[in-house]
C-alpha cells in the first residue's frame, strides 16, 4: 500500500508541475510574449507612420520585422529603431522583452518618462534613447522626468546613452554599481546637483559625457581613478574649483563652463609612497640627531 501511495503522490506532483510549467515560462517571457510587446510598442509609438516598418504587425517571423533580431529560440535580443520617426511614450510592455541585450531608440521623438519597467531588462548591455554618443547631431528633448532607480538592476549594461533629453534631478549614485559600464553619456539635459564621487568606481569606463547640464560643485578627484578614460566632456555646467591635476589632459573638454568661466588646473597631489619615505627619512634624522646630542 505504501508503494502505491508513493506512486500516486509522484504522479500527482508530475501532473501539477506539467500544469504550472507553461505558466511559469510565460511569466519569464516567450517568443509570443515578445510579439505582443512589440505590437504594444508599435501602437504606442506611431508605428503606421514610421519611416521603416517592414513586416511589423504581420505573421512573419520576428527576425523579419524591421530593426528586430532574434536568437535561436525566437526571442528578441536586439531592437534598433533609431531615426525612424517614433513618436509617443514608451509603453510598459517594453519590460516584457526580457532577452533584450541592445535597445536603440535614438533620433526619434520619445515623450514622457523612462518607464521603470526597463529595469526588468537585466540582460541589457546597451541602452540608447536620445543623441548619439559624443556626436550631438540629433536631439530628443521630449523625454522628461528623473533617471529611474530601476536602472540599477541593469548590471550587464556597458553603454548608457541618454543625451539630448530634458531629464531632471541629480545623477543617481547607484550608477556606480553598473561596474561593466564602458560609456556613460548624459549630456544636454537639465540635470542638477554635484557629480557623484562614486563614478570613480567605474573602472571600465572609457567615455563620460555630462556636458550642457546644470551641475554644480567641484570635479571629484575620484574621476582620476578612471585610468582608461579617453573621452570626458564636462563643458557648460556650473562647476567650480579646479580641474584635478590628473585630469589636466581633458581641460579643453572641461572648459568653458557656463558664462565662459574657465577652471584652472589644480596642483598635483604628492604620491603617498614619496610622502611616506620623506617622513621616514625625517624620523631617522631626528632619532640620529638626538643620539648625537645625548650626553655620554
Amino acid at each position: 500500500m505504501t508503494l502505491i501511495r508513493l506512486t500516486v503522490a509522484f504522479v500527482v506532483v508530475i501532473a501539477v508541475l506539467a500544469i504550472l510549467t507553461p505558466f511559469s515560462a510565460e511569466g519569464q517571457g516567450s517568443a509570443e510574449g515578445d510579439r505582443d510587446a512589440l505590437a504594444a510598442l508599435y501602437d504606442a509609438l506611431n508605428g503606421p507612420n514610421w519611416f521603416r516598418n517592414g513586416n511589423w504587425i504581420s505573421h512573419r517571423p520576428l527576425s523579419e520585422w524591421h530593426g528586430v533580431r532574434t536568437n535561436n529560440q525566437g526571442r528578441v535580443f536586439s531592437l534598433d529603431l533609431r531615426d525612424n520617426f517614433l513618436w509617443g511614450e514608451i509603453p510598459p510592455e517594453i519590460g516584457d522583452l526580457t532577452n533584450l541585450e541592445s535597445l536603440s531608440l535614438s533620433g526619434n521623438h520619445i515623450t514622457g518618462e523612462i518607464p521603470p519597467e526597463i529595469g526588468r531588462l537585466t540582460a541589457l548591455e546597451s541602452l540608447a534613447i536620445g543623441d548619439y554618443p559624443f556626436n550631438h547631431r540629433y536631439r530628443n528633448p521630449d523625454l522628461t522626468g528623473r533617471i529611474p532607480n530601476e536602472l540599477s538592476n541593469l548590471l550587464n549594461l556597458e553603454y548608457l546613452y541618454l543625451d539630448g533629453n530634458s531629464l531632471i534631478g541629480e545623477i543617481p549614485p547607484y550608477i556606480a554599481d553598473l561596474r561593466k559600464l564602458r560609456s556613460l553619456s548624459l549630456g544636454d539635459n537639465n540635470l542638477t546637483g554635484e557629480i557623484p564621487r562614486e563614478l570613480g568606481k567605474l573602472l571600465s569606463l572609457e567615455g563620460l559625457s555630462l556636458n550642457n547640464n546644470n551641475l554644480t560643485g567641484e570635479i571629484p578627484r575620484e574621476l582620476a581613478d578612471l585610468t582608461i578614460l579617453d573621452r570626458l566632456d564636462l563643458k557648460y555646467n556650473n562647476l567650480t574649483g579646479t580641474i584635478p591635476y590628473e585630469l589636466r589632459w581633458f581641460r579643453n573638454q572641461i572648459n568653458p563652463q557656463q558664462g565662459g568661466v574657465n577652471l584652472p588646473v589644480g596642483t598635483p597631489v604628492p604620491a603617498l609612497p614619496f610622502v611616506g619615505a620623506l617622513l621616514l627619512a625625517c624620523g631617522l634624522w631626528y632619532i640620529g640627531r638626538r643620539k648625537m646630542l645625548r650626553p655620554h
